[in-house]
């Protein structure tokens, strides 16, 4: 039994033991391609293609060159979600990007 007193499921405290990579979230503020996969729901191949058409700005890599999401990257996936619900095609998915960014278009990957 812990030295620390048990604490109900929903309390706002984190789970360490039920969540082991929040920590790396938390502490890094960024997320894996995996993890947003899973959180999006868009598959890698998803993410990796919206990535090289542009509808993904430029993303953080790591010393190793790995994919890295942020938060903003997060909330600007809900978006395009919310497009391709619509049946938006990918083309005016673009437009809308290049729009969002304020009529520039995507950065080019280095």
């Amino acid at each position: 039994m812990p030295p620390w007193p048990a604490r109900p499921a929903g309390d706002g405290f984190l789970d360490l033991e039920r969540a082991p990579g929040a920590i790396l979230v938390l502490m890094t503020g960024t997320f894996s391609p995996g993890q947003v996969a899973e959180r999006s729901g868009f598959s890698l191949d998803t993410l990796r293609y919206y990535e090289r058409i542009g509808l993904l700005n430029r993303l953080e890599r790591t010393s190793s060159g790995h994919r890295r999401f942020g938060e903003d990257d997060l909330e600007w996936l809900e978006v395009l979600r919310c497009l391709r619900e619509t049946g938006m095609p990918i083309a005016q998915m673009r437009r809308y990007a290049e729009l969002a960014r304020g009529g520039r278009p995507p950065p080019r990957s280095a």
